[in-house]
């Protein structure tokens, strides 16, 4: 699996013009669009102060699965059907993710209506990267494969009110880097 991808990577994956670096942006759905109106003020602000920019997925159940599998190259319904048969070949680690019956978790994976925590380790864990999830005015959480140590970093920003995930990328096209000692 590669490494994420850089705004100058998806720049030229896209072979789509970007705004200046200055600017608070979204790609939604491979399309890059200045946003007219922000959606999420206190994030995108949080982003920009960090040099970081919002990436939109299509928020159709799957943003977790999307905004990994688009930074790894990766089919998100494959990834998801290989977390859900990580779990299943878990079960008795995965339980604790979750106060329903292992079987109601797995089928709340399954139709696309769960992307949780319990989802982020066996991302990290099946892919072999570490997962930074970024969260308004809280410090990122780190979430890293239990083998080893220097993983590629691949970071999402999490929405507790809508259950959503992006992607967050580098405005300035360095690739991003956190120690886990800057996250809680």
């Amino acid at each position: 699996m590669s490494d994420p991808q850089s705004i100058s990577q998806w720049k030229h994956r896209r072979s789509t013009t970007l705004p200046k670096s200055n600017e608070i942006y979204y790609i939604t759905q491979y399309s890059y669009h200045i946003s007219p109106q922000l959606e999420y003020p206190d994030i995108d602000n949080q982003m920009k102060q960090n040099q970081l920019a919002i990436v939109q997925v299509y928020g159709d159940g799957c943003g977790l699965f999307e905004s990994i599998g688009e930074q790894i190259f990766s089919n998100p319904n494959q990834l998801r059907l290989q977390v859900v048969d990580y779990i299943k070949q878990n079960a008795s680690r995965f339980s604790k993710f979750t106060s329903d019956n292992l079987a109601t978790y797995i089928e709340k994976i399954n139709q696309n209506k769960l992307g949780d925590y319990g989802c982020i380790v066996a991302l990290a864990e099946l892919c072999n990267i570490t997962i930074i999830v970024h969260e308004h005015k809280k410090r990122p959480m780190y979430i890293q494969p239990s083998s080893g140590n220097n993983h590629p970093q691949v970071h999402i920003v999490y929405y507790l009110d809508q259950s959503h995930y992006d992607i967050v990328t580098s405005l300035n096209g360095e690739k991003l880097h956190i120690t886990k000692e800057e996250c809680r």
